[in-house]
């Protein structure tokens, strides 16, 4: 058996999943949102926001800056912006009312602290 890995970026830091694979260990993040909010009709885009909440710790409207520098570089399972849109997210001004609404809902979740 091969040794599974997570992607990490050219600095070296920990990205989110290329792929999703079961031979792949699931992120800390991720815990805390398999049951609430796989159950949702967007699982990957409420994964994909949790993922950037992680990462900068911020509210609306700093949280859009960090998921647009992730969706830009492809850091949350190799998706960018057409990926994300058909997931159910999507990055642009025309749809921002729909987007803060969808982070407000992830971000508010009471995850023991790590969303």
């Amino acid at each position: 058996m091969g040794k599974s890995r997570v992607p990490v970026t050219p600095e070296g830091q920990k990205t989110g999943f290329e792929s999703p694979s079961a031979d792949l260990p699931r992120p800390v993040w991720s815990g805390c949102i398999i049951a609430p909010l796989m159950q949702t009709e967007k699982p990957l885009a409420n994964e994909f926001i949790a993922f950037c909440h992680q990462r900068c710790r911020s509210k609306w409207p700093d949280i859009y800056d960090e998921m647009c520098w992730v969706a830009g570089r492809r850091l949350f399972r190799n998706m960018g912006y057409d990926e994300l849109e058909k997931a159910g997210l999507c990055l642009a001004l025309n749809e921002i009312e729909d987007t803060i609404k969808m982070v407000n809902a992830v971000t508010s979740g009471n995850c023991g602290g790590l969303v």
